[in-house]
């Protein structure tokens, strides 16, 4: 099985008191001024997996450690979630296996899985060999890191995956190839945390950094955050032109899992410019795609939205059929985000069609779901509003 949450957590507890050059001695002294003092020989249990952190030190070690208290409750969270559901058998693994099995579980979905490799293998990236891609040991323990902290932002942990991404970017430890990727991670966290500015000042650098290295196997990433920054702002004709850039640069290097994400962003901006069979062209062809490949996650969001021109064009039950299967795969996936999306969608269907029972069952899941939803996620705000206007009808 994947390590345990105690043990990796402490680990990750030892890694930011070393990052702060920081003794257990002087953690137990600089907690002194602290309600909740921390004892050098509980901290050295915490940090070897002999002992639960007691949530009540979190306060304590993240001024200690000068780490915002909800990356370390983020990381927290992560690591007993793994507990809960169980995950892969990592051990006896190396780190380009685990490297390796973590890249094609975020790819089709498997958010939690991929978490489980990722993050295990951060401790092998640092005694493995390296591998021929890494300039050197650091490059290779900083991009181990990183792609733990890509794993947790796709988990919805967007605070914990900053931090982490931050003090990466601060080392300097990437060389060109690497670098605009780093960039690029930063402007996600920031978009995903509303913070459209940081975002799109990150976007920007990453975009000039790569296209000057030109380096091509990664170009695609850096123009399809750029693009999705500008849909938020509701440019649709511009976000349409740089996810198309984006599409032709994952052709290019053979990427046909992303291509089909830039070809339903694609679709998605056809459909905010009211052109609905451009939209239906390029998510049918998304769609196709993603079949071919199995990518679950992908698929349901071609499928909602499918429905949503659907619904446009007159046929509710097509849409709802859609959408319908799209929750299903979400459920599978165990992807919160995209059940979101996709209950949503039926949630404002019900609720056009007046139906009480439905719409308030559904009303309830999507309540449940929406703590730890990305700041940037359209159907959060727009489930909102609707509550709103619901509650002002009855008022």
């Amino acid at each position: 099985m994947a390590e345990s949450s105690t043990k990796a957590f402490g680990r990750y507890l030892k890694t930011l008191r070393e990052r702060r050059g920081l003794s257990l001695d002087d953690v137990a002294s600089l907690s002194q001024t602290f309600p909740e003092k921390i004892n050098k020989g509980y901290l050295s249990r915490c940090e070897n997996g002999h002992q639960k952190l007691a949530f009540s030190k979190v306060i304590a070690l993240s001024r200690i450690f000068e780490v915002p208290a909800d990356v370390l409750v983020e990381r927290m969270e992560l690591d007993l979630e793994l507990d809960r559901v169980g995950g892969p058998e990592t051990e006896g693994m190396s780190y380009a296996e685990l490297h390796e099995a973590g890249k094609t579980a975020l790819k089709k979905g498997r958010f939690i899985e991929a978490y489980a490799f990722l993050r295990d293998g951060i401790q092998k990236a640092g005694s493995d060999p390296v591998k021929k891609s890494f300039k050197d040991a650091a490059e290779q323990d900083a991009m181990a890191r990183m792609s733990c902290g890509t794993a947790a932002r796709a988990l919805g942990r967007h605070r914990f995956a900053l931090h982490e991404f931050l003090y990466l970017e601060s080392t300097g430890a990437f060389g060109p190839k690497f670098y605009p990727i780093i960039l690029e991670r930063i402007s996600n966290c920031h978009r995903s945390l509303g913070n459209l500015n940081a975002a799109d000042r990150y976007a920007d650098e990453s975009i000039s950094k790569a296209e000057t290295y030109g380096d091509r196997e990664f170009i695609g990433y850096v123009y399809y955050s750029k693009a999705h920054i500008m849909l938020l702002r509701s440019q649709f004709k511009a976000a349409a032109e740089m996810y198309q850039k984006a599409y032709q640069a994952h052709k290019e290097v053979g990427n046909l899992v992303d291509c089909a994400l830039a070809l339903n962003s694609l679709a998605q901006c056809y459909f905010d410019l009211g052109r609905y069979s451009g939209a239906r062209r390029a998510a049918e062809a998304s769609q196709k795609i993603t079949k071919a490949q199995g990518r679950q996650r992908s698929q349901a969001l071609s499928l909602v939205l499918l429905g949503e021109i659907d619904e446009i064009e007159n046929r509710p039950l097509q849409a709802k059929k859609r959408w319908k299967e799209a929750v299903t795969i979400a459920k599978r996936i165990k992807d919160r985000e995209l059940r979101f999306k996709a209950e949503f969608v039926l949630y404002r269907r019900a609720l056009k069609e007046r139906n009480h029972a439905v719409s308030r069952a559904i009303c309830r899941r999507l309540t449940r779901l929406a703590p730890g939803m990305p700041a940037d996620t359209h159907e959060l705000n727009a489930f909102k509003q609707l509550l709103a206007e619901e509650n002002i009808a009855s008022s």
